[in-house]
C-alpha cells in the first residue's frame, strides 16, 4: 500500500527570509536602474555640452584668425588630452596631429557640416568612445570639427553601475537578515 508522500515545503522562517530578501532585491535593483539612467543621462549631457562649448570657442578663434590672416595652424588650439581637431579650409584638411584626419569623424556629421550645418555625434574611433562637434563657418569657407574623448565618462558610469550593484546585493543581504531575525522573534511563541 502506497502512502502519500508528503511534499516538502519550506519552513515559515525560510519563506519570510526569502520574501524579505527578494523584495529588497527587486526594490533596490529598480532604484539602481533608475539612478543609473539619470546619472548616465546627466553625465553624457554634461560632457556633450562642454564639448560643444569648447568647439564653438575654438571655431571662433579659427574664424577670427582666418578673417585677419587667412592662415591658421590647428596646433595652436588648446584641445583636450586625447581629443583632436580638424579644419577643412577651401577643401584642404589641416590637423593638429597627423595620425587623425577628417575620416576619423562620422560620415553623417561630416556631411551635415559640409552642407552648412552644425552638429554633434557620439562615435567610436579605434575602439575608443568620442563625442564630436562640427561647425560650418561660411564667412571663411571652412568647416571645423573637434573630437573629445568619452573614456572618463564611461569610467564614471562603470563605477556608478558597480556601486549600485554592490549596494543592491548588500541591501538584499541586510533584508534577508532582517527577515530571518523578525521571523525568529515572531515565531518564538509558536515553539
Amino acid at each position: 500500500m502506497n502512502t502519500p508522500r508528503r511534499r516538502r515545503t519550506l519552513r515559515l522562517r525560510t519563506r519570510v527570509t526569502l520574501f524579505f530578501s527578494l523584495t529588497a532585491l527587486v526594490a533596490s535593483l529598480g532604484l539602481a536602474v533608475v539612478t543609473y539612467a539619470v546619472a548616465r543621462s546627466f553625465l553624457i549631457d554634461t560632457r556633450q555640452e562642454s564639448a560643444q562649448t569648447q568647439t564653438f570657442a575654438n571655431a571662433k578663434i579659427v574664424r577670427d584668425q582666418l578673417l585677419v590672416e587667412e592662415e591658421f595652424d590647428p596646433r595652436n588650439l588648446r584641445t583636450e588630452s586625447g581629443g583632436f581637431p580638424v579644419l577643412v579650409l577651401d577643401g584642404v584638411q589641416y590637423t593638429a596631429d597627423a595620425s587623425y584626419s577628417l575620416d576619423a569623424f562620422p560620415v553623417e556629421l561630416r556631411l551635415m557640416v559640409s552642407q552648412g550645418g552644425t552638429g554633434q555625434q557620439r562615435f567610436e574611433y579605434l575602439g575608443e568612445p568620442y563625442v564630436a562637434v562640427g561647425v560650418n563657418m561660411p564667412s571663411v569657407n571652412a568647416q571645423y570639427l573637434e573630437a573629445f574623448p568619452m573614456e572618463s565618462t564611461q569610467s564614471a558610469l562603470r563605477a556608478i553601475a558597480t556601486a549600485l550593484l554592490v549596494g543592491s546585493g548588500v541591501t538584499m543581504l541586510l533584508a534577508g537578515f532582517l527577515g530571518w531575525w523578525a521571523s525568529r522573534r515572531l515565531l518564538r511563541p509558536d515553539r
